[in-house]
């Protein structure tokens, strides 16, 4: 990575023809929800990427943790989530997640059973029926403990994940849950379907 002159780049990694560039920017200079895929072929200098700013991710061998909504949880975010929104009574950031959301999660190079927690924000209206939260992992059903933190606050669904269902590198978190409508619920102009309210990740 370069710096200098009033911009950054990154020489263009070898025997790479794509790269994914997850906050994209637009002409305007303003930031697109999607990650986009540059060709090699296709960029305006096949030396070198110009970039606005490098977020280094280190994945340690033990404890893991991404605050979901943060600036940061782009890249273990895949698909089935809304903008991030955040709780000014709880002071955190969550994204509602819809009927199905998938995470990225990386478990470091050795392989082990490992503690999944999935932190959830009690935001779900009275009336909505129940979540009935389903969570698999690389498409291996599993079963999660539910721990309450408080009555106004959430839970915590805890998973203990045998060894062989993990696989190096990025790995496939999957929750599947029951909607509720806001528009429905509440009257409001508000068109999702909304699952369930995500704030954090950890791995132990």
């Amino acid at each position: 990575v370069q710096s200098g002159a009033g911009r950054t780049s990154m020489k263009w990694p070898r025997n790479a023809e794509r790269v994914t560039v997850v906050h994209p920017l637009d002409h305007t200079g303003t930031s697109k929800a999607q990650p986009i895929a540059v060709s090699r072929s296709d960029a305006a200098d096949e030396s070198e990427i110009m970039l606005q700013s490098l977020i280094l991710h280190p994945v340690p061998e033990r404890n893991w943790s991404v605050e979901i909504g943060s600036r940061y949880d782009a890249p273990f975010i895949i698909d089935g989530f809304y903008a991030s929104e955040r709780d000014r009574q709880r002071m955190r950031r969550y994204r509602w997640s819809g009927p199905r959301a998938e995470f990225a999660i990386y478990p470091g190079e050795h392989i082990q059973e490992r503690i999944l927690e999935v932190h959830l924000l009690a935001m779900r209206h009275g009336d909505a029926p129940p979540a009935n939260i389903q969570l698999s992992l690389n498409g291996e059903s599993l079963t999660a403990h539910t721990e309450k933190l408080a009555t106004d606050f959430g839970n915590i669904l805890r998973v203990e994940v045998p060894a062989d269902v993990w696989r190096p590198g990025k790995n496939v978190l999957s929750l599947s849950c029951t909607p509720w409508s806001p528009s429905e619920l509440l009257g409001v102009g508000d068109p999702r379907l909304l699952g369930v309210a995500v704030t954090a990740l950890h791995l132990e």
